[in-house]
Order: C-alpha cells, then sequence, then structure tokens
C-alpha cells in the first residue's frame, strides 16, 4: 500500500534517511482534509465516516521549558541589549523540529510548556520588552510566532500542531493570590490564546467553552474518522491563587463533548497535568492535577471510556492505568536546555488499537557559558549557551493499548504502572 507523503523543509530531509525504519508506524494516514483539524473539519460535522483509514500523531510537551527566538524583532529592544538566539541553538531548533518532521505525522500534539514564560519578571532589568504589565504581551509577541516558524521551517503547517496551554504558559507554577503573576494571569491566557487558539479574534476550533475562563484556551477537534482529541486547560484563577484543575463550566463542556462521542471512538484528552500518580520526574515543580484520581475530572474520563489522557510537567516517561478499560496515563516530554528531549510517537489503527512508541534524541554536550561567562538570555531564568544533541532518535518503551482498553504490551519506559516510590 502507498502513501502519499508531505513535503518536507530540509531539516526534514536530513533526518528522514535515520528515521525511515521508525516514520511506518501503521498503514496509510488520512487524508490532509482530516488532519490538522480546525473549525467544523473532520470528514462531517461529528467527525464520523463510514470507513476509519489508520491515523499517526506525535506528541511532544515541554521541549524547552525556554525562551527561544531572536527578540530584535520587538518593538523595544534597542542595540546592545541581549538575545534569546544564538547560531548554537538555530541548530538544535533545525536538529529537534527536523526529526519530529521526519515522521511526518497527521497531528503534533503539544500538552504545554512551549516557552519559559516568566515574562512579568526582568531580573536584570534589561527591559528588553519594556516595562509594566505590556512586557508580557510583547513577549507572547516575539516567542509565540518563532514556535510556529521552528515547525513551519521543518515542513510542518502550523494548522496540523496542536497546543494546550502548560504552567509556563501563565509563568510558571501556580502563582498565590495577590502577586503580579497572579494579576497578570488573565492577559498571559490572552496572549496565548492570539496566537494558538482564537487567531485574528475567531475561533480556530468550533468545539470549545462557550463560557468561563476558558472559553478561549479549552477546544475539541476530530483528528481524523473516529479520533478525537479533547485539549484542557488545567490552569483556574480562584480566590487562594492559580490552581491545577479542571472544574466548574470547562468540566460540563468536557462532558457535554464526550457524551457525542461512540464506544467505538478513539478520544485522545491533553493537559498539561498528570492527574495519576506516582510518576517519574526530572527537573520538574511536579504539579499535579488537584483531586487526582478522585476529581470529578477524572471520573469523567473514566465514565466516558476515554482511551488515552496525555500529560507533560514532569519531563520523564511513565505511563499508568489503574484497572483495565480505565484511561491509560503517558506522562512525558523533555528539556532540550538540559540536553534532552522525550516524545512519543503513536498511530490509532482502524480498528481503534493504539500504539505508541517513546523516543529520546541525547546530548553529547552542554556548554553552559560562551567564553565571556554568558548564558543564552531570557527575562529570568536562563538556558546554556550551546546544547549538541544526537542527530537521531531512539525508541526507550512501546506500549499497545486495545480497542477495549486493555494493554495488551509494554515495554522499557512505557512498562505499564512501574513501582515506583
Amino acid at each position: 500500500m502507498t502513501t502519499t507523503r508531505r513535503a518536507a523543509g530540509p531539516a526534514a530531509v536530513v533526518c528522514a534517511a535515520v528515521l525511515a525504519l521508525v516514520v511506518v508506524l501503521s498503514g496509510p494516514g488520512p487524508s490532509s482534509s482530516a488532519a490538522g483539524t480546525v473549525a467544523g473539519a473532520g470528514p462531517d460535522a461529528s467527525g464520523r465516516d463510514a470507513e476509519r483509514p489508520a491515523y499517526t500523531f506525535v506528541s511532544s510537551p515541554d521541549l524547552f521549558n525556554g525562551d527561544l527566538g531572536d527578540v530584535r524583532s520587538a518593538p523595544t529592544w534597542r542595540p546592545g541589549m541581549p538575545n534569546s538566539w544564538n547560531g548554537h541553538w538555530a541548530k538544535n531548533v533545525e536538529n529537534i523540529f527536523g526529526q519530529l518532521a521526519a515522521f511526518d505525522a497527521d497531528d503534533y500534539l503539544v500538552a504545554g510548556d512551549l516557552v519559559e514564560g516568566q515574562w512579568h519578571l526582568d531580573k536584570r532589568d534589561d527591559r528588553v520588552f519594556g516595562t509594566g504589565d505590556a512586557t508580557v504581551t510583547r513577549a507572547g509577541n516575539v516567542y509565540y510566532p518563532r514556535w510556529k516558524s521552528f515547525w513551519r521551517a521543518a515542513g510542518v503547517d502550523p494548522a496540523r500542531v496542536h497546543e494546550a496551554v502548560g504552567d509556563h504558559e501563565v509563568g510558571d507554577n501556580l502563582a498565590r493570590a495577590r502577586g503580579r503573576q497572579y494579576r497578570l494571569f488573565p492577559r498571559y491566557k490572552r496572549v496565548f490564546a492570539r496566537h494558538f487558539t482564537v487567531p485574528g479574534g475567531e475561533h480556530r476550533y468550533r468545539m470549545h467553552p462557550r463560557k468561563g475562563q476558558h472559553a478561549d484556551t479549552a477546544y475539541a477537534t476530530w483528528l481524523a474518522p473516529g479520533v478525537l482529541l479533547v485539549t484542557v486547560d488545567v490552569f483556574a484563577s480562584q480566590k487562594a491563587g492559580i490552581a491545577a484543575t479542571v472544574e466548574g463550566e470547562q468540566l460540563a463542556w468536557v462532558r457535554r463533548v464526550l457524551a457525542r462521542t461512540r464506544a467505538s471512538d478513539t478520544v485522545i484528552v491533553q493537559g498539561h497535568v498528570p492527574v495519576l500518580g506516582p510518576v517519574r520526574r526530572f527537573a520538574t515543580s511536579a504539579i499535579r492535577l488537584r483531586g487526582g484520581e478522585d476529581s470529578p475530572f477524572w471520573r469523567l474520563l473514566r465514565a466516558r471510556d476515554v482511551d488515552l489522557y496525555l500529560s507533560g510537567e514532569v519531563h520523564a516517561d511513565t505511563a499508568v492505568q489503574r484497572a483495565p478499560g480505565d484511561p491509560l496515563q503517558v506522562s512525558h516530554g523533555g528539556l532540550a536546555k538540559f540536553g534532552t528531549i522525550r516524545f512519543l510517537t503513536g498511530s490509532v489503527a482502524a480498528d481503534g488499537t493504539v500504539s505508541l512508541v517513546s523516543r529520546q534524541i541525547r546530548k553529547q554536550s552542554v556548554v553552559p557559558t560562551d567564553p565571556r561567562g554568558r548564558r543564552l538570555w531570557s527575562t529570568n531564568k536562563t538556558m546554556p549557551w550551546k546544547v549538541v544533541l544526537d542527530p537521531f532518535s531512539t525508541e526507550t518503551g512501546t506500549l499497545t493499548l486495545s480497542p477495549s482498553g486493555r494493554v495488551t504490551e509494554s515495554s522499557g519506559h512505557l512498562a505499564l504502572n512501574p513501582d515506583l516510590d
């Protein structure tokens, strides 16, 4: 059977030969009209079709946890000011996104933490993004378009990339009430929405909450016939501060979306933080959803037979399923600034079988500073001046989820329910 492939950028071409054996995760994917869906997309309004082709995806949250981009485009930048870009990181971006693009997945899922995002701070008073509350907007207007350009340069249309809000998209971690980060929380959400979910003031996704503080940042879309993605925004502003939770109007919306699915549909939910534990962790604040498996959100996913919950935050791979048929949680992701990238490749077969492969791009070396002692700049935290990564990824684990929700095979980093402290 012949698969029609999309055109890839130069970086993807370089990586394609190395990755040829793993590109074929399953049979041919859906037509381009079904992939990378936006408002009202899919084979019809319900996303259903008489025949269900195989479907492929890549999931890659927490790629950087860093601000990457040439900030000289900011209206407040002046000669002599620092930059969040150099030749070393330009090569890393080409390498990383080229490798992801070489899988030629139908869609790319990103469960949060696209940036460092501590834009309400200015540790050294550099004023690259000016002063005042507008610094958040100006920074987002630089880094988010750059994020899209990384995909585009690798040959992936940003319409095929589906992002969720991570804690770094709201300033990093859970802000307490009355602080500046807490006050700027709505502004952080607005700049994210402007670039990813409500560009030009129009909702990119037809299915989204109609009211409440998550109306512009949570969404659902049929990725392919019988394959539904529900993206939740797990961050809510409450009197005591920012909480990691899915409740209220967003939860009611998720309930309505899931009520319209069929037992034969494959339902993937992505949200930034894990719900179940314990999970492996690396260089993380380890935020988890309030209430865990007893939360109304998780009880709803169980009741509606959701197949897969993808989360980031912890920068390590763990597959957890409380009982056969329950939603399978896979927490994963990497940190390029620490010299490691972890991501998943996945396929959904015509019968609904989900196959996952965890992969890692390993570091060759990390050089923290240049000869003058400089690191790569950002408003608060900095990244190493130079990181050298392998030009290929290695397989670290596999998992197969049957249409009935039973894990029939798991190995390596995706070995089910590891014995963790």
